[in-house]
């Protein structure tokens, strides 16, 4: 059984994710490749892709890897745009 299995889709918690400004809060995120995990912010988060701020900057980081949004059950399969400094920016693969 896959321990992520349970996760909603992103477009189903985006739906209600939004505050009365329209504006979305950080989450706590965690970027996966291979054995490795790196704790991240999510800074903004849409149903195409996000932006992280890693809690360490890490070269290793792959040009694809997974992201699970803590609290929220989601699991998407991610490929980096761009990297600066600690930020990165991804698009959401299908």
């Amino acid at each position: 059984m896959e321990l992520f299995q349970f996760f909603e889709p992103i477009d189903d918690v985006m739906a209600n994710d939004k505050s009365q400004n329209g504006s979305r809060s950080p989450k706590l995120g965690l970027i996966c490749f291979g054995q490795s995990k790196i704790d991240c912010t999510i800074l903004s988060l849409s149903t195409f892709g996000a932006a992280l701020d890693v809690a360490s900057f890490n070269e290793k980081i792959p040009d694809e890897f997974t992201l699970l949004v803590f609290g929220e059950y989601i699991e998407r399969r991610c490929a980096i745009v761009w990297r600066r400094d600690r930020r990165i920016a991804v698009v959401f693969s299908r």
